[in-house]
């Protein structure tokens, strides 16, 4: 049994592999224009593509690998519009709580006002009375 780090590959014995000797592949361009009223012509389009510049179609796991990247997508798709809902839902209830601190901080600020009159009338009720009686007093 040989030790990973102790096999040594001859770097000097390097022969092109088959596929660099060949003429590099054929690139198509695809073109397409999307209609939101009919979103998977888009996709069939694609798909005849596929089917005519290339064998991906004809493999095996054809299916399998297209179903996977559209489960991927749909999954995606469903993952952001949740986020969203969730960043929307959260910004609606800080707005809500920042209106009911708001209301809280003005009831209280009512409240304040109305025990400071309260106090300036006990005290006006204090002085005429402390007045009253000394009056009172004097005139006896």
């Amino acid at each position: 049994m040989a030790i990973i780090s102790d096999y040594e590959e001859d770097q000097t014995d390097t022969k092109p592999s088959p596929s660099s000797s060949r003429t590099p592949p054929k690139t198509s361009t695809f073109t397409a224009t999307f209609d939101p009223q009919n979103p998977i012509r888009i996709v069939e389009g694609v798909l005849d593509f596929l089917g005519k510049e290339s064998d991906f179609l004809e493999k095996e796991t054809a299916e399998k690998e297209i179903f996977a990247v559209v489960k991927k997508a749909a999954e995606e798709a469903k993952r952001k519009k949740a986020a969203e809902e969730a960043k929307v839902k959260a910004a609606e209830e800080a707005k809500v709580k920042a209106a009911e601190e708001a209301e809280v901080k003005a009831q209280s600020k009512r409240l304040k006002v109305e025990k400071e009159k309260e106090k300036e009338k006990k005290e006006k009720m204090d002085e005429n009375e402390n007045e009253n009686k000394e009056e009172s007093a004097k005139g006896k």
